[in-house]
């Protein structure tokens, strides 16, 4: 019967088009959504942690002026924003808070000082990776430096973001 092969082939074709369609979709649709780390200038993801709201992560750096270590953490809010929550550092100095009047609170340890409390959303974080600050990322089990990803004195995003299972698949590839 030539009319049921003629709807055999076009059951045949309809399948393979929605197969390729779905197969292209779980490959290039941003479906995994976590924190990432994007070279500025050249728009690359260099770095990518699956994360949600209430997950933390931390910038470890070497004072410039001071030449003391700080740590900055961050929490990732309801609406995917960061949120400055913390700073530890050793000594007071240029650029270091000195009282807690951003509306954080300062603790005063033998060891360190905290401003905790902070609250401050941050929007478009940018942080330029230092040649002697040795910029250091952490968020839960991954920590390395910021250099093993980027050369100094170049300019990186760090944001809640989604990225495709192919980004997802390149980023595990290289690192």
């Amino acid at each position: 019967m030539p009319g049921v092969s003629f709807f055999t082939r076009h059951i045949r074709l309809f399948t393979s088009l929605t197969a390729v369609v779905l197969l292209a979709v779980v490959l290039f649709l941003p479906l995994f959504k976590g924190v990432t780390i994007t070279d500025y200038k050249a728009g690359r993801i260099l770095f990518f942690h699956a994360a949600a709201a209430g997950d933390i992560f931390s910038v470890h750096y070497m004072h410039s002026v001071n030449k003391s270590p700080v740590e900055d953490f961050f929490v990732i809010g309801n609406n995917n924003e960061l949120i400055l929550e913390k700073t530890v550092f050793k000594s007071f100095g240029a650029g270091v808070p000195a009282s807690s009047e951003d509306g954080g609170k300062l603790k005063v340890y033998n060891d360190r000082l905290e401003v905790t409390g902070i609250n401050r959303r941050i929007d478009n974080f940018l942080l330029f990776v230092g040649v002697t600050a040795e910029h250091r990322f952490k968020i839960a089990e991954d920590e390395f430096p910021l250099r093993s990803i980027s050369r100094p004195q170049r300019n990186l995003v760090i944001r809640m973001d989604k990225i495709s299972l192919v980004s997802f698949i390149k980023l595990r590839q290289f690192n």
